[in-house]
């Protein structure tokens, strides 16, 4: 196996290990040793998932491996997947993305993700036909699909209401693992397999087509370590390995069908796909026995461009973009001898050289395509990676009301000077339920001005009073003593006048603003006025200028306003327009949201009572897009829900000292082993150090990390080794101090001492 179980941690290449590497001088001695204990085996030495490497020597008996896997099945695991509804581990990636806009791009998420962005991508090495060759994973967003979140404004679509989705058009979403050193993926054979992880799954590539260089011939699944006896469950069924023979066939039984696998072959017994990877004899006994198989629905299969990603039924539902189905398979130049180049532009998006990946099949850009929203995640097959819509950047209770309504016996009798006669005047009356939610623009208050600042307030109101083509428009407020007053009056004619603000939070200054909208439109005279809240983003990149306007128009009739619209009291779609383009919205029977996050109250309801109203936010409201694995919440989802250690030939460790290290074998055919005792390479019998009959386990120093030896003097000595640290719970009254002895005569618990 090139790359045993899945290694989250960054491998990369360092230099080989065996001659040329400098003995480290591992000890037992010093501080550190002094320390070590162990009685803290696993997790208090820090033995177990991702941070832990198991090393065979590449010439080891079967026994050392037989041993490694005991040593496996003791070990704690790390969580690294679950349902849709989990939540994304440390070491994921995020951006607040502005509504509408892609969510890659620009300074939101980057459009190539790798494992500097998300701890479980790999990049590192693997090793085929016997060299080394650098390999990654990356997440990519294509530039030229878009996925975006959205509203019922943005996407045009009703049904959204005030809702935020997320959208993902067909091809907008890739997983590719890259070739980052040339290799030609059609040298493989059903004799030299190239072995990777992909998707978290194992991928055991046997064969390229020999004429279409996309096709190739695979096993795909979960990669399992069984014992004889040991059970998972796969798909709702229990997969139990019942033996292995001599000619290394397994025997399993899958919800009481059982069916004899030959070694490297594969059958469905009982709806389930079983690949027989590896197998590990010993005439010990059957119980004895274990195997490394490939289990899933389709555990091997021919695959190329566009077929869909295996473990589905087969049909793609748009309704359940989670769907197996709606993954297909990217792949290309695969007996090319080159590497993965990336070309993403925002007019082309295409790989050169070989390269492996899937695409997104999905078409998700409305209601019925069952969008995704806050809490919610796209998730990458076997649930690898989500793309998740986290939060949004604005809490619920961080919104406030503001109405705009046709008032037609406003009282201003109670201000001074010649407003005392005035006991039913025609006004827009614009109101809020925040204190100085309002500001009233002082400098654009040209005449009869009583203010000599901007002024805040909750209550507002505008009358139209003048006969001319001037357009004057009395503006009125109520003070801090809840008293009407007269601020002055606005030249309406000239368009774009600010007449007041949005003050709320962290939306005030420009961002909202209520400004003059038109001309007079009748000849000398005013038949309808319109007023205009601007909208500004926190810069144009987040929101284009005059995208998210919000356009009312007011009827007018002898220079006095008499309703929302032309009509009064009668929904009317020109009566309020939103956006650069004017749609019109007055007729909506729905609350609608905009780009900035405000919240149009059912237009056409409203609209009928001669009223706007809308729910504005205390700052623009942004998307929290994240992107990684996500944790287990509840239990597995059955498609890979853990990581455990990692398992390699002594030859495929570059590095000792960036893992935890169990080393199984002795320093006569494992050469990490004679590294760690420092001891050249072989050294066999007495120069073992290990007396006959017997295996050491040794706990050493291993720079931040700890390193385990674990040799015996035969292969059977070394077996018992991996027996006791498999069930190091009832060893535990000598398992002590940083190093003990293992003798026995057989492999049975009860015949096996520690000294």
């Amino acid at each position: 196996m090139q790359e045993r179980l899945a290694l989250r941690k960054t491998l990369k290449k360092v230099a080989a290990v065996g001659a040329g590497v400098a003995m480290m001088g591992m000890t037992m001695t010093g501080a550190l040793a002094a320390e070590m204990d162990l009685a803290q085996y696993p997790s208090g030495l820090g033995f177990g998932g991702s941070d832990t490497v198991l090393v065979v020597g590449s010439a080891a008996d079967a026994e050392d491996s037989i041993a490694a896997t005991d040593i496996q099945g003791g070990l704690p695991q790390d969580s690294s997947t679950t349902t849709t509804s989990g939540s994304l581990v440390e070491g994921s990636t995020e951006a607040e993305v502005p509504i509408s806009y892609n969510v890659a791009g620009g300074d939101r998420l980057s459009t190539e993700l790798d494992d500097g962005d998300i701890d479980v991508l790999f990049d590192g090495v693997i090793t085929f036909n016997s060299k080394e060759y650098d390999t990654s994973e990356k997440i990519i967003f294509s530039q030229t699909k878009n996925a975006s979140v959205e509203t019922s404004l943005t996407a045009s679509e009703d049904d959204y209401q005030d809702g935020i989705y997320f959208h993902a058009l067909r091809n907008s979403l890739y997983y590719l693992y890259s070739f980052d050193e040339s290799l030609n993926v059609s040298d493989v054979s059903t004799d030299t397999p190239l072995d990777i992880k992909f998707l978290g799954k194992t991928l055991k590539i046997v064969n390229v087509d020999t004429t279409d260089k996309t096709k190739f011939t695979a096993y795909v699944g979960t990669e399992y370590y069984l014992n004889a006896g040991d059970s998972v469950v796969v798909e709702g069924k229990t997969v139990t390995l019942k033996s292995v023979a001599s000619n290394n066939a397994v025997l399993v039984d899958v919800d009481g069908v059982i069916e004899s696998i030959s070694t490297g072959n594969t059958e469905t017994v009982n709806g389930i796909e079983i690949t027989n990877d590896e197998a590990f004899y010993t005439s010990a006994g059957t119980d004895q026995t274990s195997a490394a198989l490939v289990i899933g629905v389709d555990s091997s299969d021919i695959f190329a461009v566009d077929e869909q990603y295996p473990g589905g039924d087969g049909v793609c539902n748009d309704e359940n973009p989670a769907d197996l189905d709606c993954w297909v398979w990217y792949t290309g130049s695969l007996g090319l001898k080159s590497t993965s180049t990336i070309n993403n532009g925002l007019y082309a998006f295409n790989i050169t050289g070989p390269y492996i990946a899937v695409r997104n099949d999905f078409n998700v850009n409305d209601d019925s395509d069952n969008p995704i929203t806050v809490g919610e995640c796209f998730d990458f097959p076997n649930n690898y990676i989500s793309i998740c819509m986290d939060s949004l950047t604005v809490d619920d209770d961080e919104y406030a009301t503001y109405t705009m309504e046709y008032e037609s016996n406003a009282d201003f009798s109670s201000i001074p000077g010649v407003w005392q006669g005035q006991t039913s005047e025609p006004a827009i009356y614009i109101h809020t339920d925040v204190d100085e939610g309002i500001e009233v623009e002082y400098d654009n208050i040209a005449a009869n001005r009583t203010i000599t600042s901007d002024v805040k307030t909750k209550d507002v109101w505008m009358s139209l009073n003048d006969s001319n083509s001037t357009g004057v428009i009395d503006i009125f407020y109520k003070d801090t003593n809840n008293k009407k007053q007269y601020a002055g009056s606005a030249d309406y004619a000239k368009i774009g006048r600010i007449l007041l603000r949005v003050n709320y939070l962290d939306t005030k200054s420009s961002n909202v603003e209520l400004r003059t909208g038109n001309a007079p439109d009748g000849g000398s005279t005013f038949t309808n006025a319109t007023l205009i809240w601007t909208v500004t983003g926190k810069s144009t990149d987040a929101l284009a200028t005059g995208s998210d306007d919000i356009q009312t128009m007011w009827g007018i009739s002898s220079n006095e306003t008499t309703s929302l619209g032309v009509t009064g009291s009668s929904e009317e779609a020109i009566e309020l327009k939103w956006g650069i383009s004017n749609t019109t919205i007055g007729t909506k029977d729905e609350d609608h949201r905009s780009k900035y996050g405000i919240i149009i109250r059912d237009p056409k309801a409203n609209g009928a009572s001669d009223q706007v109203v809308v729910v504005v936010p205390g700052d623009q409201v942004l998307a929290n897009v994240k992107v990684g694995a996500k944790a287990v919440e509840g239990g597995s989802s059955g498609v890979g829900s853990t990581t455990a250690a990692a398992s390699m030939l002594d030859t495929e460790l570059s590095d000792v000292s960036a893992y935890n290290v169990i080393s199984v074998g002795g320093p006569a055919i494992n050469q990490v082993s004679a590294q760690l005792m420092g001891l050249p390479f072989p050294s066999y019998g007495d120069d073992s150090g290990i007396s006959p009959n017997e295996a050491v386990i040794n706990l050493l120093s291993n720079g931040g990390n700890y390193a385990m030896v674990v040799a015996g003097y035969e292969a059977l000595d070394t077996r018992r080794a991996g027996i006791v640290l498999k069930n190091y719970v009832e060893f535990a009254s000598s398992l002590t101090g940083s190093g003990v002895v293992v003798k026995g005569t057989s492999l049975e618990v009860s015949g096996i001492t520690v000294e």
